[in-house]
């Protein structure tokens, strides 16, 4: 299991990687964390991460899928953290905290 912390201006965000399962969660509502699949996500944000997914219908679902699919590729937990490490720093997230349990 691998625990990271970022900071994203004020917000403290926190990822929970065991084995292929990726929780995400903010401080600032306490200690509660959830799967990719719960996110409301930003189109805008999609589009910069999948931009062939701008006008598709299904836009959602797409980029869920294309998330789980990266994450079912990379295989193990250290690949999976460097993958968010660098994905979350490249939209202006530092990383504060990196722990492996």
């Amino acid at each position: 299991m691998i625990d990271l912390m970022f900071r994203f201006g004020t917000d403290v965000i926190m990822v929970s990687i065991n084995k292929k399962i990726v929780l995400f969660g903010n401080m600032a509502y306490g200690n509660f964390l959830i799967p990719f699949e719960k996110f409301q996500l930003n189109k805008q944000g999609v589009i910069k991460e999948f931009p062939y997914l701008a006008d598709e219908k299904e836009w959602r679902i797409k980029a869920k899928e294309n998330f789980y699919a990266i994450i079912d590729k990379l295989g193990n937990e250290e690949a999976i953290a460097d993958y968010l490490i660098k994905d979350l720093e490249d939209d202006g997230y530092t990383l504060i905290d990196k722990r492996i349990k």
